[in-house]
């Protein structure tokens, strides 16, 4: 009899302790159970969306890509739009957009200035009107661009940083704490 008085009181321990997990205890794996499976449909929601971004720009749909750089896009559609007909080649441009925004989340500043600095490297690559004896050297260079920057970010972001930062190798000379200047320098850029 104690047992069940103890028990069913409003702060009693009597059949508690021993009967197994207490309120709180369930109401704290209720919660922590709660919080995993709403992680976990966010990443299964994350991951869809990505795939029917993925799906929509192979299937001609270039807004994915217009949500991550209109302007880079719109130059695009300006002077390579033969090149953006092609679904293998949309999809390499979305996956260095994807892949650009990335680095910027999760590098900062330094990541940003190299994506300046990329960016103005590719739109110098970019064929232009007056130029049509050209325009397919330069249609080319900006797919090799395009695949290289994209294995060299891939590259770097995989690879173990320097001792003492979190910074990828790669951005380490924009970061501020770098040096002198912080911005590009001739040690830096490694000729492409």
């Amino acid at each position: 009899q104690q047992q069940e008085e103890g028990g069913g009181g409003a702060g009693g321990r009597g059949g508690e302790a021993e009967g197994g997990p207490t309120a709180s205890q369930e109401n704290q794996a209720q919660y922590e159970a709660a919080q995993l499976a709403s992680y976990e449909a966010n990443v299964d929601e994350k991951r869809k969306r990505q795939a029917d971004a993925r799906e929509a720009v192979r299937q001609g749909d270039l807004s994915p890509c217009e949500a991550l750089d209109p302007g880079l896009v719109e130059s695009l559609y300006g002077c390579m739009l033969d090149w953006l007909g092609e679904a293998d080649n949309r999809s390499l441009l979305l996956r260095f957009l994807e892949q650009r925004a990335l680095i910027v989340k999760w590098y900062g500043a330094p990541a940003e200035a190299y994506s300046v600095e990329q960016r103005e490297r590719l739109d110098g690559l970019l064929p232009q009107p007056e130029e049509s004896e050209t325009a397919f050297e330069a249609v080319e260079a900006v797919s090799a661009f395009l695949r290289h920057e994209t294995a060299r970010i891939q590259e770097a972001i995989s690879a173990m940083p320097e001792k003492g930062t979190f910074m990828p190798r790669l951005f380490l000379q924009y970061a501020p704490a770098s040096g002198a200047g912080g911005s590009s320098s001739s040690s830096g850029d490694s000729g492409g």
